[in-house]
């Protein structure tokens, strides 16, 4: 379940105005657009993700109804809302961090306890962030992150690294990548299990060459005594370490996401 939080303060259009070709809320909407083409496509995932929009400024304001899997009916949503006059004055012109943040958790809590539950915010500004915050996204299993636009923002980037996400500054252009390239992969992404047969499978060759290794040793006129303990300590030594590095990655089936 991804939550997708776009930032609709004045800042994002005041070149090219609500809806202009070169503002920066039409770079994001086209972002999201791209993303849910690469969700739509047949054969890539065995269940698209369940997506839902909301714009922000100093308010809230859902854009699409609840977390739908249909991303041709996201996007048909999508459009309609931002089509909207009075949208821009329903959610002000500032840019209110924590509301947008807690609604994005709030809106993920009701995702099946299945399923991974993942929040994106793009922002092209610093806003501060409270604490409270990613408290409260930790305590229900979400995974928040973040696409800055311009300068650093250190508030967001505190409270994505404490709930283990990815937040990635860059530019308006570059937006259309970093949801598909980036974000689309992450959320998808079959890593761990990668990782993880991976680090047993050079656990298993190291244990194969404790043999072959040491016959070679004692080949070198190495003393018995010695090439068996030095072939099995590279053995347990690699065992110990690959292990500690999966078990610090996070082992695919013990965490659903």
């Amino acid at each position: 379940a991804v939550a997708i939080a776009l930032d609709l303060s004045s800042s994002t259009y005041a070149q090219g105005g609500w809806l202009g070709n070169e503002s920066t809320m039409t770079k994001e909407v086209q972002a999201v657009q791209a993303y849910l083409q690469e969700n739509s496509k047949t054969g890539f995932l065995e269940k698209p993700n369940d997506v839902l929009l909301f714009g922000f400024a100093n308010s809230v304001e859902p854009l699409t109804t609840g977390f739908q899997s249909d991303s041709q009916q996201v996007q048909t949503e999508l459009i309609q809302s931002v089509q909207n006059t009075s949208l821009p004055i329903r959610i002000g012109g500032g840019t209110n961090l924590d509301n947008a943040l807690q609604f994005g958790i709030n809106s993920l809590e009701n995702a099946p306890n299945n399923y991974c539950r993942e929040l994106l915010l793009v922002s092209d500004g610093d806003a501060p962030v409270d604490i409270k915050i990613s408290n409260n996204a930790i305590s229900r299993d979400i995974t928040i992150n973040g696409i800055i636009l311009g300068e650093s923002a250190p508030d967001l980037q505190r409270t994505v690294n404490a709930t283990g996400g990815l937040l990635l500054n860059g530019s308006v252009d570059s937006l259309d990548l970093l949801f598909v390239d980036e974000f689309f992969t992450y959320f998808n992404s079959n890593l761990k299990w990668i990782v993880f047969w991976s680090g047993l499978a050079w656990i298993f060759l190291w244990w194969t060459l404790v043999l072959p290794l040491d016959r070679t040793l004692q080949h070198f006129k190495v003393n018995m005594n010695v090439s068996g303990r030095f072939s099995l300590f590279l053995a347990l030594f690699w065992t110990a370490f690959t292990l500690s590095i999966l078990l610090y990655i996070g082992l695919p089936f013990i965490s659903k996401c």
